[in-house]
């Protein structure tokens, strides 16, 4: 008796013989494959597993097996047990999202910024079809856990956008900030190195000035005389000075309070002997009489000589000049801030 042929199973999705539902090529399994990716994108793009969870729900188990074949999913139960029918659609459904969902955070994130370049009006359409979509269709399974999870998932991930903009946000300000602070702190280094260039010009100067007024108070004793000048229009003839007998013109002569007329080198000789040998007031080579005033013709040079060397009421001026400048020049340098440390 001749043996019977074997029968040969069919595929479980197209019932076509020669191969299984793990390598059927039916062009419903790509079609099957284009329809979760689109899913998942929806799903990632829009932080939404809701939609996935409840599109992978509405498939049947053929489906939901076509699916696990392609992305290599296989069920192992547990020892001594058997799954059941709900089972098995949950574990397929839990480890399909996890494999579409979870497995891709680089097109997860490219897909975040499709959606940023979204305007707010596209992006809540197209929530609002989601919501429509997924409360129409949520009818074969419950809320699970995993749902949970990657809704509180979803909701981290826009908390740490939105520190991670305010963190951004932040930083702009704390370098801008830092910007301005280097800039005053310049303007402070600019502001000390002024104020110690003027601190030194002012030691110098407050230097100079006590030398000179040091120098001053060690200058021979002067007298207390006036000294005028007589601007008239001089038409007398030359005279000869009581001291040289010698004859000089009038621009030369000076005239005493006493209405003597000596010649400027004498009158300076005079003087400078006095200071060097005596300690007694000047007074007249005639008559004796001190002198008090002397009276230049149109000679202003030898006058302003002779008052700066002999008089003491021009030193006491000029010593007074001297103070004045040098308690403007402190009350100047005392109204400067101090000098910072940096």
């Amino acid at each position: 008796m001749s043996e019977a042929p074997r029968r040969r199973n069919a595929c479980s999705n197209c019932r076509d013989h020669g191969h299984t539902i793990n390598n059927c090529t039916h062009s419903s399994v790509q079609a099957l494959m284009q329809e979760i990716q689109c899913a998942a994108n929806y799903s990632i793009g829009f932080d939404h597993i809701a939609y996935i969870e409840t599109w992978l729900g509405n498939l049947n188990a053929i489906q939901l097996r076509i699916l696990a074949y392609q992305y290599n999913i296989t069920i192992r139960s547990p020892p001594g047990q058997n799954l059941n029918v709900l089972d098995k659609r949950l574990f397929y459904i839990a480890r399909l999202i996890n494999a579409t969902y979870t497995s891709q955070p680089r097109a997860a994130v490219d897909r975040q910024h499709a959606r940023d370049s979204l305007s707010g009006e596209q992006v809540i359409a197209i929530l609002e079809t989601i919501e429509i979509w997924t409360s129409r269709n949520r009818n074969m399974i419950p809320i699970t856990p995993m749902q949970t999870i990657y809704h509180q998932g979803s909701v981290i991930r826009e908390n740490v956008r939105s520190i991670d903009n305010r963190r951004a946000t932040n930083q702009r300000i704390i370098d801008r900030a830092q910007a301005e602070i280097a800039i005053a702190q310049a303007r402070i280094n600019e502001l000390n190195n002024t104020r110690t260039i003027l601190l030194v010009e002012w030691n110098i100067v407050e230097e100079n000035l006590n030398q000179y007024v040091e120098n001053m108070n060690i200058e021979p004793r002067k007298f207390d005389i006036d000294m005028v000048e007589d601007l008239s229009d001089d038409s007398a003839s030359a005279s000869d000075c009581p001291i040289c007998y010698d004859s000089h013109t009038p621009e030369k002569l000076i005239t005493t309070n006493c209405n003597h007329k000596f010649c400027s080198p004498c009158l300076v000789r005079s003087f400078d002997v006095l200071i060097a040998t005596s300690s007694k007031h000047p007074t007249c080579a005639m008559c004796r009489e001190p002198i008090s005033k002397l009276t230049f013709n149109n000679n202003s040079v030898i006058l302003m000589e002779m008052q700066e060397k002999y008089c003491k009421q021009k030193s006491n001026e000029i010593e007074v000049e001297v103070v004045e400048v040098v308690e403007e020049v402190t009350w100047y340098i005392d109204t400067l801030p101090d000098p910072v440390l940096v």
